[in-house]
């Protein structure tokens, strides 16, 4: 056994080589000419301005349709039953005039709304 221990420590071990060192790639950032950069007119400018803010326009007078839906849906006025169903022709014409004066008063409503919406 001991000659088999010196025979192995007797052989040199193999020699590394560097076969092949990795390249270092340096890259230069590209310069982009100063045409390449967009410019804008002045109209192109009003016109895309002017796209969003219609674009914002609608989504605010949806929304206020939709809320002033809701708020409309719960104070509608239930039918009023024909003439012949009320104890005297006053209390009909009552009921009529109270149901268009609320009426009247949604409408002022939902107009002063839209212009403060408009004026804001």
């Amino acid at each position: 056994m001991t000659e088999e221990v010196q025979i192995s420590a007797e052989v040199p071990a193999p020699e590394l080589e560097a076969t092949a060192a990795p390249e270092t790639e340096v890259i230069q950032p590209e310069e982009k000419p100063a045409e390449a950069s967009k410019t804008f007119t002045q109209e192109e400018l009003d016109a895309a301005i002017g796209k969003r803010l219609a674009r914002e326009q609608r989504k605010w007078e949806r929304e206020q349709a939709q809320r002033s839906a809701q708020a409309q849906s719960p104070r509608m006025p239930v039918d009023i039953p024909p003439a012949d169903q009320f104890e005297a022709v006053e209390a009909y014409a009552d009921a009529l005039a109270t149901r268009k004066a609320e009426a009247l008063l949604r409408s002022r409503e939902s107009q002063r709304q839209q212009q403060e919406g408009l004026s804001a």
